[in-house]
């Protein structure tokens, strides 16, 4: 528990949010930026099963749940203590204090952290209505298949400390240290995510779309080449040359889920 306090990961400074009144869910869905510091009083509507997750060569616990409000619903991540707090259960009515807002693929999420505190309420008035059923709704994805005939990849690094997005021109020797939280380290052990967006021509028409990181490493996995990640411009000419793929996406927002190669 000592060595889990001093993870960074979960504990570097964040923008405090000092009101008392917990904010509604759509509204932190649609205007608090990531890395906040809010208070939530919600339902818990799903709770996944607990994973353990390494963390700074850490063995961590974490579980994730779901939370709703008479607004929205919103994914909220557990971290040590509280994974196994009876307390936080499906169905539960709680007042969160101290959570965190994260982004990431666009989609907005909250996850504990050090100061994070708790309170049950019986008040159950509120949230009758609120269950699994008022905002999930069946997953509607398509596939499609054919040719990438244009493609975008982005590489970013970032601070293993403080996830500060470092400049091209701060990776050029051998180590590097933060501008954000002065740590050091080495270049070769920086945090990679690569984005993409290209398009697919079939024999009917042409579809752009968006993939991300966790895909997008999938994807090299699977073909064998993972080394492609630390090079954007080669892993766009690999796509280019290949002569069919099968991609799954969510259908509306465009975001590949699976990208497969067609023999």
């Amino acid at each position: 528990m000592e060595v889990a306090k001093n993870l960074t990961f979960m504990f570097h400074p964040l923008e405090t949010n000092d009101e008392k009144e917990p904010k509604k869910i759509q509204e932190i869905i649609q205007n608090i930026p990531e890395r906040n510091t809010v208070s939530v009083l919600a339902k818990v509507i799903a709770v996944k099963q607990e994973s353990v997750q390494e963390v700074r060569k850490v063995l961590l616990k974490k579980k994730e749940i779901t939370i709703a409000d008479e607004t929205s619903m919103i994914s909220l991540t557990l971290w040590d203590t509280l994974v196994d707090d009876p307390n936080i259960s499906l169905n539960a009515v709680i007042f969160f204090r101290n959570i965190s807002t994260r982004l990431f693929s666009n989609v907005k999420s909250l996850t504990t952290t050090k100061d994070t505190t708790y309170e049950l309420t019986e008040n159950q008035t509120a949230f009758q209505g609120v269950d699994e059923n008022t905002y999930i709704t069946e997953s509607k994805t398509a596939t499609v298949e054919g040719e990438v005939v244009n493609i975008l990849i982005k590489k970013t690094n970032h601070c293993l400390s403080c996830n500060r997005k470092m400049l091209e021109t701060e990776t050029k020797s051998q180590f590097i240290k933060c501008a954000g939280c002065n740590m050091k380290f080495k270049v070769s052990a920086m945090d990679t995510t690569l984005t993409s967006t290209f398009q697919i021509k079939t024999n009917e028409n042409t579809i752009k779309l968006n993939a991300y990181n966790a895909t997008l490493m999938h994807f090299l996995i699977s073909v064998q080449k993972e080394h492609l990640k630390n090079d954007p411009d080669e892993l766009e000419n690999f796509l280019l040359l290949l002569p069919r793929v099968k991609v799954e996406y969510a259908k509306g927002e465009n975001v590949v889920s699976k990208i497969s190669v067609l023999t």
